[in-house]
């Protein structure tokens, strides 16, 4: 086989390889459920969904499974500040009424959410952030990861619609939940959340990742370390695999 006729047939491969994955990140008929099934076991042995227990308070969380991936499927409510000093004076629950923390979780400044104390004083402390023992702070690379996985390739309309709860948004479009990450809205009117992730920009300024219903995407942008945000933690466990 000549030169040229092996150039054609690896440009031919190149083409049909691309097709496919195509195909599965922009697909209309794209089955959430064939990829991260609710039932079954994940790559570590795991349920798909389920609940583990926070051993520093006894908090009980869920949890999903989206691209072998272990993701937190509420927002964390951990505000001992006793243990855990970066807390002091660096969360609070919506609108400071105790009971509101059971429904959105805590709001941290992102001091809180690196536990920004701890991290001083332990140069072999890293990423686990205020995230349980076992779990990580992510960073905005692994959010982007999540919404690229789940919306295709920049799907960041098609990600803010499936990573929704199905309830509590004041917005008229549809929204799926199809992967259990159930993202709400951390105020009363159903607007708006949060989440700080463990990438820093600015002395004053690190990434977050932004839900609402103004707008029909997710936002993975810059905003000031003093705002107060929700967490997601993920499982240190990480497997990249591919989609089908």
């Amino acid at each position: 086989m000549n030169g040229s006729l092996k150039k054609w047939f690896l440009a031919l491969a190149l083409l049909l390889i691309a097709g496919c994955c195509n195909s599965d990140d922009d697909s209309e008929s794209w089955n959430a459920e064939a990829v991260c099934p609710a039932e079954g076991t994940n790559a570590y042995g795991m349920p798909n969904r389920g609940t583990f227990t926070d051993e520093r308070d006894g908090q009980v969380y869920k949890y999903t499974t989206i691209n072998d991936e272990v993701w937190m499927a509420e927002n964390l409510r951990y505000g001992d500040s006793i243990n855990s000093e970066s807390l002091i004076g660096n969360t609070q629950c919506y609108n400071d009424i105790a009971e509101n923390c059971e429904i959105y979780g805590r709001s941290y400044t992102w001091a809180a959410a690196i536990d920004s104390v701890r991290r001083s004083n332990d140069t072999t402390f890293s990423r686990q952030g205020i995230c349980p023992e076992g779990w990580h702070l992510p960073y905005s690379s692994e959010w982007n990861d999540l919404i690229d996985f789940v919306g295709g390739y920049f799907g960041y309309e098609k990600a803010n619609k499936e990573l929704k709860s199905t309830n509590g948004w004041n917005e008229d479009t549809e929204l799926h939940d199809n992967y259990g990450f159930s993202v709400i809205p951390t105020d009363s009117a159903g607007t708006r959340s949060y989440f700080w992730t463990a990438s820093e920009l600015t002395d004053k300024d690190a990434m977050a990742v932004k839900f609402s219903s103004e707008f029909d995407y997710v936002d993975v942008a810059q905003f000031p370390k003093r705002n107060h945000f929700s967490i997601r933690c993920v499982h240190d466990k990480i497997k990249k695999c591919k989609k089908r």
